[in-house]
């Protein structure tokens, strides 16, 4: 991706569940600095369907790659968006 930063709208698999999405990126996971709101620690807890802030490069837009490894099978994402 070429941005500042990245949201991505994720379902956990069933209503009043949770589960935990790791953000990798450029190979490594994401560290606070980089991180969005929503991330801690290099995992985003999912417990509601919704928006999640995923990566927050503080202004400075750049190529990156992105990669999410997901707990449980059955998540379901919806649409990426850039900012």
């Amino acid at each position: 991706f070429h941005a500042n930063k990245v949201f991505l709208v994720i379902k956990p698999l069933k209503a009043n569940s949770s589960t935990k999405v790791k953000v990798f990126l450029d190979g490594k996971l994401v560290n606070n600095i980089s991180a969005g709101e929503d991330v801690r620690d290099g995992e985003v807890l999912v417990n509601e369907d919704r928006l999640y802030n995923l990566i927050d490069l503080k202004g400075i837009t750049s190529d990156h790659i992105l990669k999410l490894e997901f707990e449980n099978s059955g998540t379901e994402i919806f649409a990426f968006t850039f900012g």
